[in-house]
C-alpha cells in the first residue's frame, strides 16, 4: 500500500477514503487494464499487426510507459493472488475474461486464413499466447536491456503459428 499511495501522491489512508479495501483497489486496476486491453485488440487484422502490438508493449513496459499496468505490477498482482482469497477471485476473473477474449481472437484469425479450428484447439492456442505475453511481461522486470531485434524474428512465427 506504501508503493500505492506514493505512486498515487497520497496518503494510504486517503487511498481507503475512495477503495473500501486492498481488494477494490486491485479490482479497480485489473478493470482499467482490462478495458485498455479490449481497446487495443479490436482492431488488429493480422499475424504481423498482434505482433508489432506486443512489441510495441514492451517497449512500453521497459521505458514505464504503459500508465495502466506495467510488468512490475503484474507480477505483484500475481503474488498478492496467492496470499489473498478475496484479491485471487478478482485476478481469476479477470484471468478469464482476458482468455475469452484471446481465444476469439485466434478464432477470428483463424477463420480468416480458412482454418476451423475447434473451442479446444483455439483455447490451446489462445493459453499459449497469453503465457507468451506474461512471461515478456517477467522478462522485461528480469532482462529490461532485452532489445525488439532478438525478439522480433522468434515472435512473429510463433504468433503466426498460433493465430493462423
Amino acid at each position: 500500500m506504501a508503493d500505492v499511495a506514493t505512486a498515487a501522491g497520497m496518503s494510504a489512508g486517503l487511498i481507503y477514503r475512495y477503495f473500501d479495501s486492498k481488494a477494490a483497489i486491485v479490482k479497480a486496476i485489473i478493470q482499467r487494464h482490462i478495458e485498455s486491453d479490449e481497446c487495443k485488440t479490436a482492431g488488429l487484422d493480422t499475424p504481423a499487426e498482434v505482433t508489432r502490438e506486443i512489441l510495441a508493449l514492451v517497449e512500453r513496459w521497459q521505458q514505464g510507459r504503459d500508465p495502466k499496468l506495467n510488468p512490475v505490477l503484474t507480477l505483484e498482482l500475481s503474488a498478492e493472488a496467492s496470499r489473498d482469497a478475496q484479491i485471487a477471485q478478482v485476478v481469476r476473473r479477470s484471468d478469464r475474461l482476458v482468455a475469452e477474449r484471446i481465444t476469439q481472437a485466434v478464432r477470428r484469425f483463424a477463420g480468416r486464413d480458412g482454418v476451423r479450428l475447434s473451442a479446444a484447439a483455439a483455447r490451446s492456442r489462445a493459453v499459449l499466447l497469453h503465457c507468451l505475453i506474461e512471461g515478456l511481461a517477467m522478462r522485461v522486470v528480469r532482462d529490461p536491456a532485452l532489445r525488439r531485434a532478438t525478439l522480433q524474428p522468434a515472435l512473429e512465427q510463433i504468433i503466426a503459428a498460433l493465430m493462423g
